[in-house]
């Protein structure tokens, strides 16, 4: 199943009275790179977010990011009660003077630092609703998922097309080498006639130089394996699997390698303009994979 590594899903929802955002994007890379912003109070579910998107993608750079609305925060949940703070400035103004400091040091940036270090009930209020939070990463995670099969089909109708034209390309190939290897055998039995007036004790090792020689300049071979590879890329296309891009990958420096062997051995220009038609739309397909997941 044919998915693109670049991709952007986004859901905003309500969350114990506060709105937040789910932003999920990616883009090219060989392997998984994961990133992942969050409020300072949920930074303890970066391991249990990572675990979300790995079920879901197995290659790209992937940036998730939950935002907080701060205009649907509650100031006054959020903000020390007047009589709470002054119960905590009175303890710590004890212990100052218990260790014998200026009571006078103890200031209202210094009381919020303290306050923050606290304990707080409200991680333990979100993990009890993780799966609140789950069903929103969810409903991005859809969109960014739509996005990538949607991109994904694009890629794959471009990929098909120039995988069309290489089989062409190929098809064109295979009757002139066919046909000069034949010419190629009729003028090679006429030279060895013509040799045998001259060298009654030609022996076998002639015989084996020409057919080393003509073994270098056949490419049939090198065609049947390119077909091989044809049939293997279009049944990786097929295939149900999370990643197929680097399968992909493989499959095309094979096609490469078959295409600079066909090049290397002829020495037909017409054969020759034919494999550089197939090294370019090799490249061409090998570029598209690139952003294949």
């Amino acid at each position: 199943m044919t998915k693109s590594m670049t991709a952007y899903g986004r859901h905003s929802f309500s969350f114990q009275k506060q709105k937040f955002t789910f932003e999920i994007h990616s883009l090219n890379r060989k392997g998984l790179d994961l990133s992942i912003f969050l409020p300072k109070e949920m930074l303890f579910l970066d391991t249990e977010i990572r675990k979300w998107v790995k079920n879901i993608v197995s290659r790209g750079q992937v940036t998730v990011k939950l935002m907080k609305d701060l205009s649907s925060v509650d100031l006054e949940a959020c903000l020390p009660k007047v009589e709470e703070l002054k119960r905590f400035k009175s303890k710590w103004e004890e212990i100052a003077n218990c260790i014998d400091l200026d009571p006078r040091d103890i200031s209202l940036p210094f009381l919020i630092t303290q306050i923050e270090k606290l304990p707080r009930s409200k991680e333990d209020t979100i993990a009890e609703n993780l799966e609140e939070l789950k069903s929103a990463f969810t409903v991005a995670s859809d969109h960014f998922l739509a996005m990538k099969h949607s991109e994904g089909k694009e890629l794959e109708l471009d990929i098909l097309s120039h995988m069309e034209n290489l089989e062409r390309l190929a098809k064109e190939i295979k009757p002139i080498v066919q046909s000069e290897s034949k010419t190629y055998e009729q003028r090679l039995e006429q030279k060895l006639e013509k040799m045998r007036h001259h060298f009654d004790d030609m022996d076998d090792r002639i015989a084996r130089e020409v057919v080393i020689f003509a073994d270098k300049v056949d490419v049939s071979e090198e065609l049947a394996r390119l077909d091989s590879h044809f049939k293997q890329f279009y049944e990786t296309l097929k295939k149900d699997k999370m990643s197929i891009g680097k399968e992909l990958d493989f499959i095309v420096l094979e096609m490469n390698r078959e295409s600079n062997t066909i090049l290397a051995k002829t020495s037909l220009t017409e054969v020759k303009t034919l494999a550089l038609g197939l090294k370019s739309g090799i490249e061409k397909i090998r570029e598209q994979i690139q952003n294949i997941e």
